[in-house]
């Protein structure tokens, strides 16, 4: 079974409007957010998972193959990308 993670989809200094609008995409295309317990400054980590890709994959990923999710991931600018153990991108803001 394959799964795809997400870490970084928004940098700590990025507007919060980019993060929200980061979510709610996240949120359709059918990832699940993963998130430890705020710290002493409220900053928190978090990852997004979406396991079967192709199978679970929902809204504008619905039907698309893994290769078309991990582009369309890449397409929103998150930080860390990783597909089965490999790290596929990641990018600095």
């Amino acid at each position: 079974m394959s799964t795809i993670y997400l870490q970084g989809i928004a940098g700590y200094y990025s507007a919060k409007a980019v993060y929200e609008e980061r979510t709610r995409q996240l949120s359709e295309a059918g990832f699940i957010r993963l998130q430890s317990p705020p710290d002493g400054e409220g900053k928190s980590w978090e990852v997004w998972m979406l396991s079967s890709p192709s199978i679970l994959a929902q809204g504008p990923l619905k039907g698309k193959t893994e290769d078309a999710i991990i582009t369309w991931c890449r397409q929103l600018g998150i930080g860390h990308i990783e597909y089965n153990g490999t790290i596929l991108g990641l990018s600095l803001e």
